[in-house]
């Protein structure tokens, strides 16, 4: 079990996730309230302000799953990893439901640039690649 604090200028609000196991690994803050926080292997959707609950993903992949970005609607992009460092990048939509985006090979983390370009390291001789990935809004929390 994890335990969130939001703090505010009025106050404190304490939230537990059972889904998530020990630590948080890695946590964004989407729009409209939403924030995301994963532990390697579940990725726990809540809303900033109650601590409620918006969805649950488990990940399947046997080497887990991190955060790369909050898209905006209420969705994020994660890289799921099927062994070192290749894997899948997927959208999960404002329900938790996850569709492919596309694969990269190891040691490929993709990072979006502020440029609007998708950059990762190629495999073949570790020089700096841009990726083709379909066109998604990102989620502005400034």
């Amino acid at each position: 079990m994890v335990h969130v604090a939001h703090l505010t200028g009025t106050g404190q609000g304490d939230y537990t996730f059972s889904s998530l196991y020990e630590f948080i690994g890695s946590m964004v803050l989407g729009d409209n309230g939403a924030a995301y926080a994963t532990d390697g292997q579940n990725i726990q959707a809540f809303d900033i302000n109650s601590g409620q609950p918006l969805w649950t993903y488990f990940s399947p992949a046997i080497g887990g799953i991190d955060i790369i970005a909050a898209s905006s609607g209420g969705g994020l992009v994660a890289k799921e990893f099927s062994g070192s460092q290749a894997g899948t990048e997927i959208q999960l939509d404002s329900n938790g439901n996850p569709s492919p985006l596309t694969t990269t090979p190891a040691p490929g983390f993709p990072s979006f640039s502020w440029h609007g370009d998708w950059d990762a390291i190629s495999s073949a001789d570790f020089t700096l690649a841009q990726i083709a990935l379909p066109v998604g809004r990102l989620a502005a929390s400034i």
